[in-house]
């Protein structure tokens, strides 16, 4: 034996944690991106309101209760946008905070 923790014992080699390392960083890098993406997200949920409100006046031509509704419809949609933007940018950021901890463990073990 050459003195080396093995799979076995529940350890890894040392030739294996710079692969390990790297999946990390990449599982990192990947929930980065869909952080980045939900804010995207984010920032596009004002043309909900942008263009339904006005398209919501375009229907007073049918009847103020048609307009209301279509308002209502509108802002509905919006708030129901708004509460899935912030359950992911939640959930996204405890990925996030979780791969990184993978990361600095990996690091600090090697």
């Amino acid at each position: 034996m050459s003195g080396e923790p093995t799979a076995a014992s529940g350890s890894e080699s040392p030739a294996a944690r710079p692969t390990r390392l790297a999946r990390a960083e990449v599982r990192l890098a990947d929930w980065r991106d869909e952080a980045a993406a939900v804010e995207r997200d984010a920032a596009l949920m004002k043309w909900i309101l942008r263009i339904g409100l006005p398209a919501s006046l375009v229907a007073l031509w049918w009847s103020v209760w048609v307009m209301l509704l279509a308002a209502a419809i509108v802002v509905l949609a919006w708030c129901m946008g708004q509460y899935m933007v912030r359950v992911r940018r939640a959930e996204f950021a405890q990925h996030v905070r979780d791969a990184e901890q993978e990361v600095r463990r990996i690091r600090d073990t090697a």
